[in-house]
């Protein structure tokens, strides 16, 4: 026995099943916990020493989140960074 199916819709049918399909399977936000990384991911990321890193830090190109031992970085804010300095390198 076959088990398959016509089925038979309108054209605004189709899109508004297709739409909501689309919907419900749309990948979710980014988790922003995702996003963090300690001071060794973040220097791993930055391609450079820690020492390196902590001056960067110092002088404001990195922004550190968190205070004491509980200290992280974005992702994303460190890839923006190295953005920054390689434009002010090319100026």
């Amino acid at each position: 026995m076959n088990d398959e199916s016509i089925i038979i819709l309108k054209a605004k049918e189709f899109r508004e099943i297709l739409r909501q399909e689309l919907r419900a399977n749309r990948p979710q936000e980014p988790d922003i916990t995702r996003d963090k990384l300690n001071r060794e991911q973040a220097a791993k990321l930055a391609g450079m020493s820690l020492p390196t890193f902590r001056k960067f830090i110092k002088n404001g190109i990195f922004r550190e989140h968190g205070h004491g031992r509980k200290t992280w970085f974005f992702r994303s804010e460190i890839i923006e960074a190295l953005r920054n300095e390689a434009d002010k390198k090319k100026s």
